[in-house]
């Protein structure tokens, strides 16, 4: 889920923004949590990500007067809230679940590898979120994990 949603968020915003911070519990393996802080186009935004624990899969876009908010997955509606009032917004999403997604997916990809069509996301469209990924890793720090100062303090004591 993660590439993902920095795939979106480069899309959102039309460029790839900057990353600001990452912090991930990797320890030199696979990261399970990993917070992503990052700046570009006029904004600054947050993406949590968790193997660990369930998150919302939400996004919240807050404007200068108004604050967008809605499901990663949810595609019918999103809610817009101003300074006076709250309301939702039905969209009409072509596609209205995540099972039609996936049928929609492999018949663009399987019509592109036939040479029917160009696929709906050319490769090249992807390359500002893995560059994202990259510089995460290039600026990781680790999450505060205080209990290994414990354990490490603990077994320096002789009995």
């Amino acid at each position: 889920m993660g590439a993902h949603a920095l795939d979106m968020i480069c899309w959102w915003l039309g460029a790839r923004p900057s990353i600001t911070r990452y912090q991930d519990d990797a320890m030199g393996g696979s990261e399970a949590v990993a917070r992503v802080e990052f700046a570009g186009a006029g904004c600054t935004g947050v993406v949590d990500l968790s193997w660990l624990s369930r998150l919302p899969n939400t996004f919240r876009v807050v404007g200068d007067e108004d604050t967008l908010e809605g499901g990663i997955l949810a595609w019918d509606a999103v809610r817009l809230t101003g300074r006076r009032r709250s309301r939702k917004v039905r969209l009409r999403p072509e596609v209205r679940s995540f099972p039609r997604v996936r049928d929609h997916v492999i018949a663009d990809f399987l019509g592109a590898v036939r040479g029917e069509r160009r696929p709906a996301v050319p490769a090249k469209d992807v390359l500002p979120s893995i560059a994202m990924i990259e510089e995460c890793y290039g600026r990781r720090e680790p999450f505060p994990m205080p209990w290994f100062d414990t354990v490490s303090e603990a077994s320096s004591v002789v009995l």
